[in-house]
């Protein structure tokens, strides 16, 4: 009865084996495997190449747009037409431009523009702003046009592994006032 057992012990093995060996031969399948494995991390590259590129078209595009609001409000011919201007009518033409510019890809609600006005270099450097009713600063001031824009990502997924300090876009301008 023991030799019975061992042959078929030997005879199980051997099968076992045989079975083992030809579903590592066997090539079946192997492509939808390598296609499974494959396409997660293909689509996550190519979801994170159009976010970088979308971030960096939206940075691109806002230090136009503050480029050119600085500049309008930098020329402006005198005084009396600088101390008319208020932080309305430069929200206003900065909402103008936003839309020209982006129509409604981005939302107003997500951007913030903080103008701050300084004597010389020395008071920008210390942080010391004028404070006054001269939104655009007098003849010769520095101004400071700072946008802040809350970024959001297309794809929920890569929205949730982004950390708030990198979809916090902010574009800053610095300028001086003509004579």
């Amino acid at each position: 009865m023991f030799i019975k057992f061992a042959h078929l012990r030997a005879l199980f093995l051997k099968v076992a084996f045989r079975q083992i060996r030809s579903v590592f031969r066997d090539s079946r399948g192997i492509a939808a495997l390598e296609f499974a494995l494959v396409l997660p991390v293909a689509f996550a590259s190519l979801f994170s190449v159009i976010e970088v590129a979308r971030y960096h078209y939206i940075d691109s595009k806002l230090q136009e747009v503050v480029r050119v609001v600085a500049r309008d409000h930098q020329t402006v011919g005198n005084d009396d037409e600088r101390t008319a201007l208020t932080a309305s009518k430069v929200q206003a033409d900065f909402a103008t431009y936003i839309a020209g510019y982006f129509g409604t890809e981005l939302s107003l609600d997500d951007l913030v523009l903080n103008i701050s006005v300084y004597d010389d270099v020395a008071n920008y450097v210390d942080g010391n702003a004028v404070i006054g009713t001269d939104v655009v600063g007098a003849t010769s001031q520095l101004v400071v046009y700072s946008v802040t824009y809350n970024w959001h990502a297309i794809t929920p997924y890569l929205d949730t592994l982004l950390s708030n300090d990198i979809k916090t876009l902010t574009v800053t301008k610095v300028i001086q006032n003509e004579p």
